[in-house]
């Protein structure tokens, strides 16, 4: 897959991710085609959010596609200006969930209330 904005390579990291400078994508090793996204405003050195990203997936593997979004990138001025102090930021399906931490009892219910509407 190449990025879209600088048609650049991305390297491969571990065993389900890809990556380039400007957005970091995740994809869930599931075989659903429907299952929700899980977008993570992050940047580079952030503890916290590798910390928010390990305790999601060991929670819920498998039960959504993670797109990180690298707030730094040029292109991504606005996400910077508005999560330079709060990150890790989730959207669910392009909603805001939350900051700051994993909150797992919040990203269940969220998945659960996504199967019962049958997306």
């Amino acid at each position: 897959m190449l990025c879209q904005t600088t048609k650049c390579v991305p390297r491969v990291l571990g065993i389900i991710s890809q990556r380039c400078h400007h957005v970091k994508r995740v994809y869930s090793a599931a075989s659903k085609s429907n299952i929700p996204t899980l977008t993570l405003y992050t940047k580079d050195n952030c503890s916290l959010c590798v910390d928010a990203k390990e305790a999601i997936f060991k929670a819920f593997p498998n039960q959504f596609t993670l797109q990180e979004v690298d707030i730094t990138a040029p292109e991504n001025k606005h996400w910077y200006k508005a999560y330079r102090y709060d990150i890790p930021v989730f959207h669910f399906d392009g909603q805001f969930l939350m900051k700051h931490r994993a909150d797992i009892d919040l990203l269940r219910k969220k998945l659960e209330e996504f199967a019962q509407e049958g997306k």
